[in-house]
């Protein structure tokens, strides 16, 4: 395989990892977020078990734009209280990439909340090193929940990353989603904070 052709297949691999957000899962590497306090246990049922398909085009030098169908899941806590601030992850999968390895990979996204509490929440992941063909991310992130009601999430309508190729050096990517109606992947259900309890004064 020519140089020029081992650049262009690196460069595709690399620009289809961007699919709004990630932490690594299948141990390619770890994910980054930062700190917050009251976090909610990672142990409670995730706010929704479905999968969803967007499809975003991504802006990739030499190669030009292109589709890349990929399958999202949100994992997040299915409910928590008012004041809590909770972690948010959306694992992708992009489909049919090449057999290509690359390496110090950042990925960065968003979520966009509605319902009763509207905004986004940033999400993003480091991989160290990854094969294309088998990648499976995890962008993570920190919400916190200010009001009561339900908080609905649905993807960024963008991704963007920056890879590291021997071939390539370091290169930003962008992908924009085909649609701008984008999916509902999960909901928090957000309820009262409990009361303290009060202690009763002692006399004399």
């Amino acid at each position: 395989m020519s140089k020029a052709s081992a650049g262009r297949l690196a460069a595709s691999a690399a620009a289809v990892m961007i699919l709004a957000g990630t932490g690594v899962a299948a141990g390619a590497g770890a994910a980054v977020a930062a700190p917050a306090a009251q976090t909610v246990p990672a142990t409670q049922t995730a706010a929704a078990s479905s999968s969803h398909s967007v499809t975003y085009t991504c802006k990739i030098p030499v190669l030009g734009n292109q589709a890349v169908p990929t399958k999202l899941t949100l994992s997040a806590p299915a409910k928590a209280t008012v004041g809590k601030t909770v972690k948010v992850s959306v694992s992708f999968k992009p489909a049919g990439l090449p057999s290509v390895t690359v390496t110090k990979v950042t990925l960065k996204s968003t979520l966009t909340e509605s319902g009763a509490q509207k905004g986004s929440v940033a999400v993003k992941a480091f991989i160290k090193t990854a094969n294309a063909a088998t990648v499976k991310a995890t962008l993570s992130g920190r919400v916190k929940l200010a009001k009561r009601g339900k908080v609905n999430f649905t993807p960024g309508p963008s991704a963007t990353f920056t890879v590291t190729n021997s071939i390539l050096g370091t290169v930003t990517f962008t992908c924009k989603a085909n649609t701008k109606k984008l999916p509902v992947l999960g909901t928090i259900t957000v309820g009262k904070a409990a009361k303290a309890p009060v202690r009763a004064a002692r006399l004399g």
